[in-house]
């Protein structure tokens, strides 16, 4: 038989001249997932029982979160329910009712804001103002907990959860001609406490559950939380899809698996342990 003989330069190009006549298996690049954001040094994972629940209830600390730049941050509050949104230049008309007592959320847009306000029980509405507050128009009334743009729309988050009330709904508003008009509104399972905006989708967490909104404009129930007395204030997003809810004492930390989400409770490691303290009326740690 022949002997043959290959050039080093050809046997990378063409292997099969000088081995048994095997390929080489075929190799594929799979893209890789971003990565879990990890728990910020600091927090440790707690079972969430009613006792922890009771106790969170009374916690005068209050965590305020956010993700920017691949990193996680967790901030207390320096005020519980802050207003949200830029300052307006402008004071608020004295004529709307409860407009100095109430929570404020605004949002720049085209030629001036978008101002939603919340009194909590004693109601609240929603106002389209001019760039120098000159020119103002009630769009809807009702409680509003905050509003994000999404995509060419803008969407007023709208509910109230007091004593046996519960109840809530998104407002989808479009500006046309210049003025702002109602383009759809949809119901929530329950009030509203706090939600977080994708390219996609809206995440809102309800007083019963958390809810997926799409452009669509249709809420789907992911799966129940528990919230109630605890007081969620913020939510963000990590690049791996993982939620972050900040509330009272604690943080929720929700993991994409599936349909659904696994749930981590996290407190600060100083406070893996707490009672609550009846004279002051707090959530005591006992690190």
């Amino acid at each position: 038989m022949p002997t043959i003989h290959c050039h080093a330069a050809v046997i990378a190009l063409v292997a099969l001249s000088c081995d048994s006549g095997e390929r080489p298996p075929k190799t594929t690049t799979k893209m890789s997932e971003p990565a879990l954001t990890p728990v910020p040094a600091g927090w440790v994972a707690v079972e969430l029982t009613d006792e922890v629940l009771r106790c969170a209830n009374h916690s005068k600390h209050e965590w305020q979160v956010s993700f920017a730049r691949g990193a996680l941050s967790i901030v207390e509050a320096a005020v519980r329910e802050p207003n949200t949104g830029p300052d307006l230049p402008f004071p608020l008309p004295a004529t709307l009712p409860f407009g100095a007592q109430s929570r404020r959320h605004v949002l720049a847009v085209p030629g001036g804001f978008l101002v939603g306000l919340d009194a909590g029980e004693w109601g609240g509405s929603l106002h389209a103002f001019s760039a120098d507050g000159k020119q103002h128009t009630e769009l809807a009334g009702g409680n509003v907990r905050g509003l994000v743009a999404f995509g060419e729309e803008v969407v007023s988050i709208e509910g109230l959860s007091h004593l046996s009330l519960s109840e809530g709904n998104l407002r989808w508003l479009r500006r046309d001609g210049g003025a702002w008009r109602e383009v759809a509104v949809v119901a929530l399972d329950a009030g509203p406490e706090t939600f977080v905006a994708t390219t996609d989708a809206l995440y809102v967490v309800t007083m019963e559950s958390l809810v997926r909104v799409g452009r669509d404009r249709k809420p789907k129930v992911i799966q129940p939380v528990r919230i109630g007395g605890l007081y969620p204030d913020s939510m963000t997003r990590d690049d791996a899809g993982g939620l972050w809810v900040g509330m009272r004492h604690l943080i929720l930390h929700l993991t994409p698996h599936g349909n659904r989400y696994d749930e981590t409770w996290l407190v600060p490691e100083r406070c893996k342990h707490a009672r609550i303290d009846t004279k002051n009326f707090d959530c005591v740690c006992e690190g």
